[in-house]
């Protein structure tokens, strides 16, 4: 049950304030009540006066956090007041929202709360701060959507951009893909075609030599390989920040400093096990080393394919493909604020966006369903932020079939 934050004094203020900050820098795994009490200028037993307890303190956060975005955008939508935007001026909003966001101790926080919250009981507040912000871009776009609220595909995709962003904002090459994935989505709101098939950056940095690298088919029985396999198998199980050097030795039944004398250092260490650990249990439809076997029916097929890779596999209790996936790379780029090592793998991971879906798109989905590189980037990102978003609020399973329906409209290029 939330705080009723008015109710509390200046200290409970500074504190909840400060409790913002620490997560937004120090994440929520790292959050240390000594730090956030001399922050405050109070006692750590202040916490436990005004609180209770630790989680008491987080929910009394994330309700402030609540007053704080909704605050953000009314004031945003109060400047934008009387704009009839065309889809140059949507791109050019979305990406200087972006922008601006990607700067923000309040954005980092929800992101902390989203992609390593899964302990906190945070659902409903999830699911009212995400319907802000669709409230808000439902108001900017302000076009007819003929029962298809197009929000529904903005707002998954900045979330992942904004996590993106929270890692790449000051990379250079990070903007002009960013710009290239929001003018597709703009231009199908507004019902425009798209000049060229773009992607022509990311075309570009794809044909260089890669930092990383696809695995092997096989993993060989070498001590470097059960490293990372022991790795992989526990940053999916458990989340990234799991991982520490000894654990990860003993799992594989050798001696910590062996990463050392395979990876060089465990900053390089933890990069190659992020990476291989996005190749966790691949699906064939997704794997680029495997060649195609069969075309997928129609879309049913299609949608109840898709289906098991963005929700969890119920049988196993583990996560869809995309699901698994977008929680590694959203932690993984929450801790380049910490560990900026990791910036060249999640600009590597934004860089290869929508791969897997071209390609798919080509060899196994139905003819009806087809992408160019550029829709492709903007259906991967997408579904990511709609995978991350339903799990957190444990969204039912008939609403994500029903979106992924109409995004094989929205979403592809012929």
């Amino acid at each position: 049950m939330a705080l009723n934050v008015s109710e509390r004094s200046g200290s409970g203020y500074r504190l909840i304030d400060e409790t913002i900050t620490a997560i937004a820098h120090q994440g929520l795994h790292g959050l240390s009540l000594r730090q956030i009490a001399a922050s405050a200028g109070v006692s750590t037993a202040s916490i436990f006066h005004f609180f209770g307890k630790k989680s008491r303190l987080i929910e009394a956060a994330i309700e402030r956090a609540l007053e704080l975005e909704e605050d953000f955008h009314a004031r945003l939508l109060s400047d934008l007041e009387g704009l009839e935007p065309d889809a140059t001026a949507l791109a050019d909003l979305v990406v200087s929202y972006i922008f601006k966001r990607s700067g923000l101790d309040l954005t980092r926080f929800w992101l902390e709360i989203v992609f390593n919250g899964d302990w906190l009981d945070a659902g409903a507040a999830v699911t009212r701060w995400n319907r802000s912000r669709h409230d808000f871009w439902a108001q900017i776009i302000g076009v007819p959507d003929q029962g298809t609220p197009f929000s529904d595909f903005l707002v998954p995709m900045l979330l992942m951009e904004e996590t993106y962003a929270s890692a790449l904002h000051d990379d250079v090459t990070y903007w002009p893909l960013l710009a290239e994935t929001v003018r597709v989505v703009a231009a199908r709101i507004y019902g425009l075609p798209i000049c060229g098939e773009g992607a022509v950056l990311r075309r570009l940095m794809q044909g260089r030599a890669p930092q990383f690298t696809l695995p092997e088919a096989g993993w060989s029985d070498t001590i470097a390989n059960r490293l990372l396999l022991s790795a992989s198998d526990k940053i999916f199980a458990e989340g990234v920040h799991a991982l520490s050097d000894r654990d990860i030795a003993s799992l594989a039944g050798t001696s910590s400093s062996m990463i050392a004398y395979h990876f060089g250092d465990s900053a390089s260490f933890l990069q190659h096990a992020i990476w291989r650990a996005m190749f966790h249990e691949v699906p064939k439809l997704l794997d680029p080393a495997i060649s195609a076997e069969t075309m997928r029916d129609d879309l049913d097929d299609w949608v109840s394919v898709m289906e098991g890779m963005v929700g969890s596999v119920v049988e196993r209790g583990k996560p869809g493909f995309y699901l698994g996936y977008t929680r590694i790379t959203g932690q993984a780029a929450l801790l380049c604020r910490r560990q900026p090592e990791l910036i060249p793998l999640i600009r590597h991971l934004r860089i290869i966006e929508g791969t897997g879906t071209y390609r798919s798109s080509r060899m196994y989905w139905p003819k009806s369903i087809r992408f160019d590189e550029s829709h492709a980037a903007a259906f991967g990102i997408w579904i990511k932020g709609m995978a991350i978003l339903d799990s957190v609020r444990d969204a039912e399973a008939q609403g994500r079939s029903d979106i992924l329906r109409r995004a094989a409209s929205f979403f592809a290029s012929g």
